[in-house]
């Protein structure tokens, strides 16, 4: 039981063309490449695509977009790209502009921003663009195009950015102003869920499985599935805008262990089986033909982001912490394109990314989603506030044409049962002459108890010193441990949040050095585990230049890079490679002569 939503746009054989102009928006959170809210402070990547078809040619081609409420534009950002979101040299049309209105087509002014495209343009005057022809192409079908620029999340929480945008052009005699579908994105403090209730307030398809059958084909279409054609699974289909309900991925039905390229779909879809009942990253095998095995929604996407899948859920208790979840995985080892000739790259291409809107407000997007051949769960928090149902709707949120072929499956909206209290905007600390004096700030504490402080020697075994009760009249908090005698090397702080409904979280932790010992080196990963990326978090005690390498657990390299420290806390982006197996590594970091190793659990 299963939800298989493929965007595979990949083949120079096998494509069907589309015959208007597709145009809509996605985002990228850059802060949160694995997947999260929408959180004030954030960076986001704004999205805005146009494909062009193969026989359809158009002029004076430009884009024209306003800034966000509740947003500020970062600096330096504004490009145009290809659809994988990658400006090249080889490939025109594709490029990044300064912010002033001088010789490059792009220019921010204020909050306005405007960008001349297309074959010919220049800093006042749009382009031409030849569908299929005319660079970035994807095979001979389209020609995609993207506008991509970067914010700073600026407002409060419960507060929206609204997205936008209109692509301008000249089709025949006729000048065309076409407006981006505005998608609302929430701003919220996430909560965190310990216990999940085991009742799924999905209901469609199976409670979010799609059912059974011992035919490969499913016969009767969904309802829940908008704004694609059904058709059966097979060689060279689903085409672009179709879909289909089947118990196996493969064209031929084939369950066994060696496929040929005839057994996949487009020659190159792996052949896969339901996520169902194994909570885990390998799921369930292909069913055998004639067998029973669970139903997939198999969808072959459009050009430009859409919505996939929309159902509605009733029965929810007001006032309610709910937790929405499901498994995807990223179907096509080798669907990527070349931009600049159309062929494959035999690359991946472009990675999913999957957006749930509830209520119409963007929620959660689960960030870009590697090619790996195994399964991920994602999963995001939401608070039913006064509503007793919700509509949810699962968005496409990146451009397809190469790549954005995945699967989905067990969606599900579960009661959380413990909910993590309030999360923290800061927790500090720093050596006084009075001790050590300790300092954070909530997003909101109107429903947290008290904060219980713990000290830790080394990092791992913590015990209370002390308590400060929350109050509803300041989000700001101090507390000062007056050791007589700080004649440890370092001590260490969290704090253990208690809610008034009986919930507990705890902060990060603090370390805070005494200046009894010399240079030293504190690591920690998360999140850990991971499939895409993951942040190493670096105490170090003097600035310089550490050397930062994963490795098997057999001892092969895999990956290296340098990075600068400062003295204090450090914040280190580890992105994996695609294809890592899953597994266990080592972490080292090494500066100077010290060293840390940590371990890095890639699911």
């Amino acid at each position: 039981m299963k939800l298989v939503i493929s965007f595979t746009l990949i083949l120079l054989t096998g494509i069907h063309a589309f015959s208007q102009i597709q145009i809509n928006g996605s985002y990228y959170n850059v802060s949160r490449p694995s997947g999260g809210p929408v959180v004030k402070g954030d960076i986001l990547e704004l999205h805005s695509v146009i494909a062009v078809p193969s026989g359809t040619t158009i002029s004076n081609l430009s884009y024209t977009d306003v800034i966000p409420a509740n947003s500020s534009y970062v600096a330096g950002t504004l490009r145009v790209a290809t659809n994988e979101n990658a400006v090249l040299g080889t490939v025109s049309n594709t490029g990044a502009y300064t912010d002033a209105a001088d010789a490059d087509k792009g220019q921010v002014v204020g909050t306005a921003i405007t960008v001349y495209m297309g074959t010919g343009a220049t800093n006042s005057a749009g382009g031409s663009v030849v569908g299929g022809s005319t660079t970035p192409v994807f095979a001979n079908v389209a020609t995609i195009m993207m506008v991509t620029y970067q914010v700073n999340v600026t407002g409060n929480t419960n507060y929206t950015i609204v997205t936008g945008g209109t692509f301008h052009y000249t089709q025949g005699a006729t000048a065309k102003n076409t407006n981006l579908t505005g998608a609302s994105l929430f701003i919220y403090t996430p909560y965190s869920c310990l216990n999940l209730g085991s009742t799924n307030s999905v209901t469609d398809e199976t409670g979010g499985t799609f059912g059974s059958g011992t035919v490969q084909n499913r016969s009767t279409s969904s309802s829940n599935v908008t704004g694609y054609g059904f058709v059966n699974l097979n060689a060279s289909g689903p085409g672009d805008g179709k879909y289909s309900i089947a118990n196996n991925t493969s064209a031929t039905d084939y369950s066994g262990a060696s496929p040929a390229t005839s057994d996949k779909v487009w020659s190159v879809w792996d052949i896969v089986g339901d996520h169902s009942g194994t909570n885990n990253s390998t799921g369930n095998a292909a069913t055998p033909g004639g067998s029973s095995g669970g139903y997939v929604l198999v969808v072959n996407g459009t050009y430009t982001p859409s919505t996939i899948f929309h159902t509605v859920v009733s029965g929810l208790t007001t006032n309610t912490i709910y937790t929405m979840s499901f498994w995807v995985r990223n179907l096509c080892p080798t669907c990527g394109n070349d931009p600049a000739t159309g062929s494959s790259s035999g690359t991946p291409g472009v990675k999913p990314n999957i957006a749930i809107n509830v209520n119409l407000h963007n929620f959660y997007s689960s960030g870009d989603i590697a090619y790996s051949g195994a399964w991920v769960k994602k999963s995001f928090t939401f608070n039913s506030e006064t509503a007793t149902s919700a509509t949810f709707d699962v968005i496409n949120n990146a451009p397809g044409g190469g790549g954005n072929d995945f699967v989905i499956d067990d969606l599900a909206v579960n009661q959380c049962l413990v909910v993590l209290p309030v999360g923290l905007a800061s927790f500090t600390g720093r050596l006084t002459a009075e001790g050590i004096t300790l300092n954070w700030q909530t997003e909101a504490a109107a429903t947290t108890a008290y904060f219980d402080i713990e000290r830790s020697l080394d990092g791992t075994h913590f015990y209370s010193i002390g308590q400060v009760a929350a109050s509803t009249d300041t989000s700001i908090y101090t507390y000062t441990d007056q050791l007589l005698t700080p004649d440890a090397p370092a001590f260490f702080y969290r704090l253990r949040i208690l809610d008034r409904d009986g919930g507990t979280g705890f902060s990060s932790i603090v370390r805070i050095n005494t200046g009894n010992t010399t240079g030293n080196l504190m690591v920690r990963l998360a999140p850990n585990p991971t499939r895409n990326s993951s942040t190493l978090n670096v105490w170090s005690d003097e600035a310089g230049t550490a050397q930062i390498s994963l490795w098997t657990s057999t001892g092969a390299l895999v990956y290296s890079r340098q990075a600068a420290l400062s003295g204090g806390a450090n914040a280190v982006d580890i992105r994996l490679p695609d294809h890592l197996p899953t597994g266990i590594y080592i972490v080292k970091t090494i500066m100077g002569s010290q060293s840390a190793t940590t371990r890095l659990v890639v699911e």
